[in-house]
């Protein structure tokens, strides 16, 4: 047995007193911020609406006063705000003074979120689709609480209008922790299922001899591919350490392999670190984001921050890995988010001191082991006040035992004679940790090579992995072809019923679900979908049978009974609503409002009292309470209350969701008094006026209010909106209802009426937008009402954008140029309009102008742009090119020499020299400096593009191609041209080269620069 030795015992405190008590409070804080603007008034088509996005992002810095939530213990300090997508800017460890959530401190807003703007450091949730939450720099619903336990609270959500799903967050401190937590509330309150995703991402500082503390064995990408961790088998370098990632781009790096339950980052340099905990079966996915270390990454330094440094991301998923569409060809695909759903998990956040690193860690406290001189040295770090026994245990014996008692932040630290290879340590039963513990996972990283897309069951499950993306087209495409294949494929059937009802095509619907029951009259999807469809379509009795049957499954027994509920109430049975409702209520946000809205209305009022308690348990920021007393008591202090809880950016939304939600169960006075709180915005107003006539008042004045109100940033998308405008248009005179009308077919694929709406608009609305809109959907009228869009709005450059972007797809580069230049005149510091010009430039042949204006020039990104650079540098290549041409080789060598360059103003870094193809650049230069009389360098720089052999790339393949024919070998030359093409199918430039080497018609179509730097480098003889 070995002793241990009590030479190093010492109890450090780390505390500020031990007064027992967390406080909160709203308070505001001055910010240097770069701001933000440029809201796009043109409905977008993509996969964002009904947001929009901001496209101007400033340079200059102003102070800005934002509102800030600051709650506070003992131990910790923690900043949120709630106007920055209620984000937690920073948490600080008080003894230190340091935070170990990023602190930055300015608030620079940048494109690199769906929506463009978002800003670097603290902790932010994303819920709903892939990437940044539409939220994460605008204002969200928030509500501050001190909770008798003496802990304190500030909970943030809101609506997400891509998926229909409220979110909340609640941001606990408690009074005699070292910790805070964030607990997650999540309902899909929609009948169809949506998409799954949530990440939580924590920003975290790069300085100090940073290791990242994330158990697993391997790594999945956003692709689903795998490597190992933490040691990169490639290059042998220990990628779990920060600065040993000095390779390659940027990293993402997915932690997978072993059982765990946290993560964390220690800065050894400081004896500093962060822990996050909690149950693998909440969150299993953890992540790592680095911007990678050459000046690619580490320009987003100063891009993001002014003083704080570089900073990294690390994350956690209720997934594994944040699958991009590759992904999908592999184990690791997309996850749906059931009908009336609701999902919760719990995450625990804290600093860690004085451990000299981190083994194993949870909420409890941080143990670490190190050996020194054939010595172990055991220190554990309390995150609360810990009474407990410290025990080593080895082949069943404890060989150590020592009584603990500390406080939080308090650090145990003792020496153990001897080096522990297979023991067990233990924290009383707060904390075990176990050398070698057999935790790594046996679930397979990659999908049979065998499997088949092709088959019917293939493309279904492409086509659901489409729907789980919101690629409502692509998943159509998919679910066409498989019925192709085998036409009763009754998944399929299930699948392009509920498409077609988002479509809000019901009689599509309810065929593809009556033959999915002509299949199997038990099947639980086809009876669900058979059901929407027949409701929707006012077939009550065939709703009810269809989710009567569809609740004989207990996959679909909520989402059947909640949609029962709702049929009961709006027939007035409200004994039967509040049996189904009930049924379906266990942990269903939807079928408890439907409960408490049923009781209420059968005088029920205590058991309505309790339903609402629960709604508020499972969501937080619910706005279902406070309307339900506005609407039942019509008291100004009820009123008032509403508005209060509703802070979100698009709070007009939130009215208008309730009120569809009412007139849903034919509740037409409960929406109209709802309505009397909201704004008064274009389509409120409208809802007002149509809820008026239903209830036989006079929607005169309401109807006008809303013909005369502004059309900017109104972009309705729901279904039960077309009756509104649907009934607006036959009432008003306005062409207003109209567009909005023709707003949601177009969201629906219902293409026609939506011409047919926006033609019978008529020229002469006034309203940009809306041309920019028929450019879009018309054919023929692009370039006129494009014209006519700048005409009417010169003060907003999007419309010269996109009139500058016709020019370029129609091959008309002086007009294009001219717009750009137009445009650069009124918008002298808008840098997207400086690139447009530098384009154009490039584009009539203008190559030094185009590279003078872009070295003179401050950029800002966006998020992997590469555009600035790839025009700088088709500018200087084209130019060296023309001097070759003409004979003049050491401007041709100074054309290129300067195409090396990575100018940082472009806002891009230089990638590391491995990873850089110049082997075009090395082509032009040899050339040059051969047909210079510098035959001696020019063979070194030819002889070492001959000896490549690369296949990848843009350009290089070609240069290396060319090189061979230069070299006498034209079987080279043809075989290296179709072996580019053979592996890089994807690639435009081969295909086009292919072609054009062939002497055929290009069959594919490329950029006219890259066109013409493949014709100057197959041109050299």
């Amino acid at each position: 047995m070995k002793y241990a030795l009590p030479l190093l015992l010492s109890f450090m405190s780390l505390t500020i007193g031990y007064s027992q008590k967390a406080t909160i409070k709203e308070t505001s804080k001055v910010y240097t911020t770069y701001p933000f603007s440029g809201a796009d008034p043109v409905p977008t088509k993509s996969n964002i609406y009904p947001y929009f996005r901001f496209d101007d992002f400033s340079n200059t810095p102003v102070q800005k006063n934002w509102k800030v939530v600051e709650m506070e213990n003992d131990y910790l300090l923690v900043r949120i705000l709630p106007e920055v997508g209620g984000k937690i800017w920073t948490a600080i460890e008080k003894k230190t003074g340091k935070p170990f959530i990023y602190d930055n401190q300015v608030i620079k807003f940048r494109d690199v979120a769906m929506r463009g703007p978002w800003t670097s450091g603290g902790i932010e949730a994303n819920y709903g689709i892939i990437g940044h939450t539409p939220n994460c720099a605008t204002p969200v619903d928030y509500k501050i609480k001190e909770n008798v336990d003496g802990s304190v609270s500030c909970f943030i959500g809101t609506l997400d209008l891509l998926t229909q799903t409220f979110w909340s967050m609640e941001i606990n401190l408690p009074a005699d922790k070292a910790w805070f937590s964030t607990r997650s509330s999540w309902s899909n309150t929609y009948s169809l299922e949506q998409p799954y995703y949530t990440w939580m991402n924590a920003g975290i500082k790069s300085a100090g001899n940073l290791e990242f503390i994330y158990p697993g064995n391997s790594y999945i990408g956003h692709e689903g591919e795998f490597a190992s961790w933490p040691y990169n088998q490639d290059n042998q370098k220990h990628i779990a350490w920060y600065e040993q990632n000095n390779f390659g781009s940027y990293k993402s790096y997915h932690v997978f392999g072993r059982y765990t339950d946290f993560f964390g980052a220690f800065w050894h340099q400081d004896n500093l670190g962060m822990g996050r905990f909690s149950w693998h079966d909440e969150k299993p996915g953890k992540k790592i984001w680095i911007w990678g270390l050459s000046r690619q990454g580490m320009i987003w330094d100063k891009l993001l921050t002014d003083k704080d440094g570089q900073y990294v991301e690390v994350q956690s998923g209720r997934l594994f890995n944040q699958a991009a569409d590759g992904s999908s060809l592999t184990p690791f695909k997309h996850f749906g988010f059931a009908p009336y759903q609701f999902d919760g998990w719990t995450e625990y956040w804290y600093p860690v001191t004085g451990t000299n690193g981190v083994i194993h860690s949870n909420y409890h406290g941080t143990l670490n082991l190190t050996t020194n001189n054939n010595a172990t040295v055991v220190a554990f770090q309390a995150l609360e006040n810990i009474n407990e026994t410290i025990e080593i245990i080895e082949q069943g014996n404890i060989v150590y035992s020592k009584p603990v008692s500390l406080k939080p932040m308090e650090v145990f630290s003792d020496t153990y004679s001897g080096v522990l290879k297979d023991a067990e340590v233990r924290i009383g039963k707060k904390l075990q940790y176990r050398q070698n513990q057999q935790d790594e996972l046996s679930r397979p990283k990659k999908s049979p090579e065998d499997f088949d897309w092709n088959t019917a069951y293939g493309l279904y499950l492409a086509g659901k992995e489409a729907v789980r993306s919101r690629y409502y087209d692509k998943a159509e495409e998919k679910f066409r072809a498989c019925l192709e294949k085998e036409k009763n494929f009754l998944p399929a059937l299930s699948e392009m019923a509920s498409l077609m009802t988002r479509q809000g095509n019901y009689q599509e619907a309810r065929k593809y679900a009556v033959r999915g029951l002509s299949i199997d009259t038990y099947d639980p999807e086809s009876n669900y979908q058979y059901g929407l469809a027949n409701a929707a379509l006012g077939l009550t009795i065939d709703a009810k049978d269809g989710f009567d049957i569809a609740a004989l499954s207990g996959s679909h027994r909520k989402p059947a009974y909640t949609e029962l509920a709702r049929i009961y109430i709006k027939e007035n049975n409200f004994e039967r609503a509040i049996h189904f409702a009930e049924q379906a209520s266990d942990n269903n946000v939807e079928a408890l409002q439907l409960l408490a809205l049923a009781q209420q209305l059968s005088g029920e009022t205590k058991a309505a009292t309790i339903s609402l308690e629960k709604i508020s348990a499972l969501s937080p920021l619910s706005h279902f309470q406070a309307a339900e007393n506005w609407i039942r008591s019509g008291h100004p202090q009820a009123r008032a209350s509403l508005q209060e809880a509703t802070k979100n950016e698009l709070a007009f939304e939130t009215y208008l969701h309730w009120a569809n939600w009412y007139v849903g169960l034919n509740r037409f006075d409960d929406a109209a008094k709802l309505l009397e709180a909201a704004p008064e915005q274009a389509e409120v107003l409208y809802w007002r006026a149509w809820l008026q006539s239903k209830t036989g008042k006079d929607f005169s004045a309401s109807l006008a209010k809303a013909d005369q109100t502004s059309a900017d940033g109104v972009f309705p998308f729901r279904e039960s909106a077309k009756q509104v405008f649907d009934w607006a248009s036959r009432q008003s005179k306005s062409w207003k209802p109209g567009y909005y009308l023709a707003l949601i077919y177009r969201g629906q694929k219902n293409f026609e009426k939506s011409r047919e709406l926006l033609r019978a608009c008529g020229d002469n609305t006034g309203f940009a937008p809306i041309h920019a809109l028929r450019a879009e959907m018309l054919p023929g009228t692009e370039e006129s009402d494009l014209k006519k869009a700048l005409e009417l709005r010169p003060d907003q450059w999007t419309y010269g954008k996109r009139l500058f972007e016709f020019y370029i797809n129609k091959n008309d580069y002086n007009r294009a140029l001219l717009i750009a230049q137009n445009l650069q005149k009124k918008f002298k510091d808008n840098t997207a309009i400086t690139l447009m010009a530098a384009k154009g430039l490039l584009l009539t042949k203008q190559y030094a102008k185009s590279s003078e204006l872009l070295n003179q020039s401050v950029l800002l990104p966006y998020e992997g742009s590469t555009e600035a650079r790839m025009v700088y540098w088709s500018a200087y290549i084209l130019g060296a090119l023309e001097q070759l041409n003409s004979k003049k080789y050491s401007g041709a060598i100074g054309q290129i020499d300067k195409s090396l360059q990575w100018p940082e103003n472009l806002g891009v870094g230089k990638p590391y020299e491995e990873d850089l193809d110049l082997r075009a650049e090395h082509l032009i230069k040899a050339v040059a400096l051969l047909r210079s009389g510098k035959k001696t360098e020019g063979k070194q720089l030819m002889d070492k593009l001959i000896g490549s052999s690369s296949l990848k790339g843009t350009f290089g393949p070609l240069a290396l191609a060319v090189a061979h024919r230069l070299n006498g070998d034209e079987k080279s030359f043809t075989n290296t041209i179709e072996g580019w093409k053979a592996q890089n199918a994807g690639v435009a430039l081969a295909q086009w080269t292919s072609d054009y080497v062939g002497g055929k018609s290009p069959t594919v179509m490329v950029p006219a620069d890259q066109q013409w730097i493949a014709e100057g480098l197959l041109k050299i003889k």
